[in-house]
């Protein structure tokens, strides 16, 4: 796993869902072991700062990030559950400074060094390659002063950190598909939709590789690995190592009955057998003969199994080491060898019977065996006549084109051209011979434009009526009628826009027949004899029309029709009405009442309530009020009950 910055969210997923990882896997296979390691990237400039204080914490913003190393092994192959998710959560986060990443180098040695990852022999071992990064590949080295090739070897020192990061370049794509192969390794990229092409892409040249795309916390990472494995455990995919000049074929029938050409069968499942057959063609032979003894190996992708071969190269008749010299079947100045005669300089012929110093183009007896019938220009004016025999030349620098024949009569080149454009119509179709088109199987024609076959007129494949009825097949495809009810159209005939439809026409028959109600009456509907089956589930054909009606009920009904190939009609109903479902009004009004009634009351409460927190409200600011109110000795608005006035005018007695 790439634990860079970027990759934290990844990390802390993958730890807490290790269990789940297990639990998952132990339900498809009961042998399941994972390790885990980590990878930054190379610790020279300009993958890293090479400052201090950076090379401490390459992220000073975080204090639990570590100095950055090339990679190292956290944990070997283990069923341990427990070890495997602590040894992911203590992992620590680190960064450099370039957007690739050095996962190149942990992938090789992860796969170089079966010893401390612990891998088995005879395991199915499968790498998870997780980055949201790009990747450095050999020759990046060289930008930080590396330029020691990769040696393809384990350099994990005890603590499982990779030793030699400094020393050696990035492996090259080959050493890393090269190692693949050897150890039969499945690998799997995880990555996230931003670099799913470039790693699609690499899987491409890499055997055994495949992409997948990874959430951006890596949430989906559990469910990635369970279905890649599925994948890689139901399909067998066959390889091999052959050298150049040889190349090899592989059919199958995977689990059905038919053979095809396919080196993959999937959906397989334990306990399944496929068997596969290989033809070999050896397409050239190699100049020296100690390179006509070769070996190479058959094998599954991703399996600890093969198949060697081991061929031998028959390049040279046995014949060649027996000849006859001066044979008299050579006119007695060649060698017979091989059953032909191997004629000195100067003289040639089939039996060396012609010298070239007696033989001149066009004089003597010589040139009445290069005329048909004895007359007519010499080779057909397209070849030369030596020693009475023509020797035909090709008027084109086509290398394909050929002049041959006794006279030089006949070619492969001068046939018509079919609709194509092309000589009887491609090499697919057939070939000209001698200015005639010979027709491959299944063509015909004067060009071999014709298909030979009235099966492509079938609108099905188990009905004898070509083309629906309302054409012929010519040439393979149907050639639709114009007729008194319309034009008929489409692939089968089977269209007739002009065509007035029968729907209408049918409707009363199939009301009475299959439903027993409608506008006719018993007498009348014992003549709709064409109404041939009432289905529960209708097969409609390309060629069938379908009709809709609705009933006095409301109700819909289907049927389809069509022609036999006495153009007498066929219907076929369905059974099943589709009818709308019948609507209780009282029961609607009561609902409908209920639920005022219901929103009535809930209104009154939400009222009454509002008015109880308001009044509520006011007394309790009068309590508060009336506590800091301060009294004097005396209200002042008092007044006592009795008042005394003095009267003015009033005089006491004197």
């Amino acid at each position: 796993m790439d634990v860079t910055i970027s990759m934290e969210d990844d990390k802390q997923t993958l730890a807490s869902l290790g269990g789940h990882l297990v639990q998952d896997m132990r339900q498809i296979t009961s042998d399941f072991r994972l390790g885990f390691g980590s990878f930054v990237d190379k610790v020279v400039m300009p993958y890293v700062d090479m400052t201090p204080e950076k090379l401490k914490n390459p992220c000073p913003d975080r204090k639990e990030c570590v100095p950055p190393y090339g990679f190292k092994n956290h944990l070997s192959l283990s069923n341990d559950t427990y070890q495997f998710t602590n040894e992911v959560s203590t992992a620590k986060i680190s960064a450099n400074l370039d957007d690739a990443e050095g996962g190149f180098d942990a992938l090789m040695q992860v796969i170089v060094c079966k010893d401390k990852i612990r891998w088995s022999d005879r395991s199915r071992k499968i790498v998870v390659f997780a980055t949201d990064s790009n990747f450095h590949y050999a020759g990046d080295g060289k930008l930080g002063g590396i330029v020691k090739p990769n040696d393809e070897k384990c350099h994990l020192d005890a603590n499982g950190e990779y030793t030699e990061s400094k020393s050696q370049d990035y492996p090259s794509l080959s050493q890393i598909n090269r190692v693949i192969m050897e150890q039969k390794i499945n690998l799997i990229f995880a990555v996230p939709q931003e670099v799913r092409k470039t790693y699609e892409n690499l899987s491409g040249w890499i055997e055994g590789a495949s992409t997948s795309v990874l959430e951006k916390d890596s949430s989906n990472i559990v469910e990635l690995i369970k279905t890649q494995y599925q994948k890689i455990r139901s399909e067998v995919i066959l390889a091999d190592d052959a050298p150049p000049g040889i190349s090899l074929k592989y059919f199958t029938k995977c689990l059905g009955d038919k053979l095809t050409e396919s080196k993959r069968c999937e959906g397989l499942d334990i306990g399944d057998t496929v068997i596969f057959e290989a033809q070999l063609m050896l397409e050239k032979c190699p100049l020296e003969k100690s390179h006509r003894n070769r070996t190479f190996h058959i094998y599954p992708i991703g399996l600890n199994e093969v198949l060697e071969v081991q061929l031998e190269m028959l390049c040279d008749c046995d014949c060649a080491d027996e000849q006859e010299p001066n044979s008299s079947r050579c006119d007695g100045v060649g060698n017979y060898q091989c059953g032909i005669c191997d004629c000195p300089e100067g003289w040639f012929g089939r039996h060396c019977e012609c010298n070239s110093k007696d033989y001149e183009l066009g004089r003597g007896d010589s040139v009445e065996g290069c005329r048909a019938e004895g007359v007519g220009p010499l080779c057909s004016d397209r070849g030369d006549c030596v020693c009475g025999q023509c020797e035909c030349v090709t008027p084109s620098i086509n290398p394909n084109h050929l002049v041959y024949g006794t006279y030089c009569e006949c070619d492969n080149f001068s046939c018509d051209r079919g609709e194509n454009k092309e000589i009887c119509g491609g090499e697919k179709r057939g070939e000209c011979k001698c200015g005639n088109c010979t027709c491959h199987k299944g063509w015909k024609g004067p060009t071999c434009d014709c298909l030979d076959t009235i099966e492509t007129c079938r609108p099905l494949k188990n009905t004898e009526v070509l083309c629906s009825g309302h054409g012929t097949c010519v040439c393979g495809v149907c050639q639709c009628a114009h007729t008194s009810e319309g034009h008929y159209g489409g692939p089968y005939c089977e269209e007739c826009p002009s065509c007035k439809e029968k729907c209408s026409e049918f409707r009363a028959c199939v009301e009475c027949k299959a439903f027993g109600q409608g506008q006719y009456s018993q007498e009348e509907c014992k003549n709709c004899t064409f109404v041939s089956d009432v289905v529960d589930v209708l097969n409609e054909s390309p060629t069938d029309r379908k009709c809709i009606f609705t009933d006095q009920n409301g109700c819909s009904f289907t049927f389809t029709y069509n022609f036999d190939s006495n153009r007498k009609p066929i219907v076929i109903v369905l059974k099943q009405k589709d009818c709308p479902e019948v609507v209780d009004a009282l029961a609607i009004g009561i609902i409908i009442a209920g639920g005022i009634v219901l929103i009535g009351l809930v209104i009154l409460l939400v009222v009454r309530f509002c008015f109880y927190v308001q009044d509520k409200r006011a007394y309790a600011r009068f309590m508060e009020d009336t506590k800091k109110a301060v009294w004097a000795d005396e209200n002042p608005i008092y007044r006592q009950a009795k008042i005394n006035y003095q009267n003015p005018i009033y005089k006491k007695e004197s």
